[in-house]
């Protein structure tokens, strides 16, 4: 879900506030490189395109950066809800 205008040098996205655990985002494709700030220290589980499964531990205000064009599911793989701001870099 994005969310306003794309505007200057970095567009916004809706945070997954409020997720619930098992939640699944649904498979996208980023179009532009974007940086992750996580809002709550949570688990998720991203699945590739082709099936492979990882998990990442997220804490509270640790940022992580990723490139444009692979294609992923995200699920809150965590027991609780979780919530991150993504911002992706025109």
């Amino acid at each position: 879900m994005r969310q306003g205008p794309r505007s200057g040098p970095f567009s916004r996205s809706a945070p997954m506030a409020g997720c619930c655990a098992n939640i699944v985002a649904g498979f996208s494709t980023d179009i532009d490189n974007y940086v992750v700030i996580p809002l709550i220290n949570g688990r998720l589980k991203l699945i590739t395109e082709g099936g492979a499964e990882n998990f990442a531990d997220l804490k509270a205000g640790q940022p992580y950066f990723r490139n444009v064009g692979v294609e992923h599911d995200v699920i809150n793989d965590g027991d609780g809800e979780y919530a991150f701001i993504e911002i992706e870099i025109k």
